[in-house]
């Protein structure tokens, strides 16, 4: 897991942990930020975190087959950067409120909060500068604020994360949009897009465009949260995944149940109704630009649903 930009590892925590129960979950603090040590040269580039990758993950063992990358904000643009160059390495990615491209006027409001002064007196002046640029509740903040900022000499309290990066801003160095578009379209792995109802940096047309641009690409904007989706609305985020990570495994020959191997070699005329998810009887997920080999009829059948309509659904009968 990659956080954004002054973010550390901790902004995962909402996702991390009901994860952790099913998945090995590892989230970084990229150079710079949250305890990781600040780069000497002071480079923050696209390049150069996107090397740092490439030196970790065989470090972590991770090299030897696919895992999930999930990436918000900067962690986005690294992670779909990354996988970009490392064709069949993951087995799915997940884009979180970023994209090729971004709104000026939402960068311009993060750019203006980094650069107010950054040495208070006290931790309750900190939380009450994040409660106001988030609408957070003052619980959340401080649950977050304490391993974003740290104690100095003087007594003061000042953030974590490089100073430069407050100072200067972060920019991705020599990269065009037109540059992270073609990366974003040699990613070749299941991939899941989010997006705030409220964000002000990542705009709808950029969602729906990256979701055309590739074939196997879902995109989800998630309601009640701003540009960390993960952070200001846990619970549909997750499900948003959980269900990626469904269709994943309904379209996965290699992790097919006994059951889902029955209905994929079934007759068309097996198939007994085309119907929309419901809880009243088994049903299998399969996304339509993932099947090549079931009959014609199922193909052919599609039924749009509001939230997924690149989704259909097949009912089948329990043995």
């Amino acid at each position: 897991m990659l956080h954004g930009v002054s973010q550390q590892a901790h902004s995962w925590d909402f996702i991390s942990l009901p994860l952790s129960s099913g998945y090995h979950v590892i989230a970084l603090d990229q150079r710079g930020h949250g305890d990781s040590e600040w780069a000497p040269d002071s480079d923050y580039t696209l390049d150069a975190m996107v090397a740092d990758l490439d030196a970790l993950i065989p470090a972590l063992g991770l090299d030897g087959g696919p895992f999930h990358l999930m990436g918000h904000s900067m962690g986005g643009r690294n992670s779909f950067v990354w996988a970009s160059r490392r064709p069949g390495a993951l087995r799915s990615l997940t884009i979180v409120d970023t994209g090729p491209e971004t709104v000026t006027r939402g960068r311009q409001r993060i750019q203006r909060f980094q650069k107010l002064p950054d040495n208070l007196d006290t931790l309750e002046e900190f939380a009450d500068r994040i409660q106001e640029y988030t609408g957070r509740t003052r619980e959340q903040v401080l649950g977050a604020l304490k391993y974003s900022i740290r104690e100095g000499a003087d007594g003061k309290w000042t953030w974590k994360y490089d100073r430069v990066i407050r100072e200067r801003g972060r920019n991705d160095g020599p990269w065009s949009p037109e540059q992270l578009w073609e990366c974003w379209r040699r990613v070749d792995c299941p991939s899941l897009v989010t997006r705030g109802d409220r964000s002000d940096v990542f705009s709808d047309e950029t969602l729906q465009r990256m979701g055309q641009e590739i074939a196997d690409c879902t995109t989800v904007t998630v309601s009640n949260a701003g540009h960390l989706v993960q952070g200001d609305n846990p619970p549909e985020f997750l499900a948003a995944w959980e269900l990626e990570q469904q269709v994943i495994s309904a379209t996965d020959p290699e992790s097919y149940s006994a059951l889902t191997k029955e209905l994929w070699i079934m007759e068309a005329e097996e198939v007994t109704s085309w119907i929309a998810i419901t809880s009243d009887f088994p049903v299998i997920i399969i996304r339509h630009n993932r099947i090549g080999n079931l009959p014609d009829v199922a193909t052919a059948q599609k039924m749009e649903y509001s939230a997924y309509p690149d989704q259909f659904y097949i009912k089948y009968e329990a043995q």
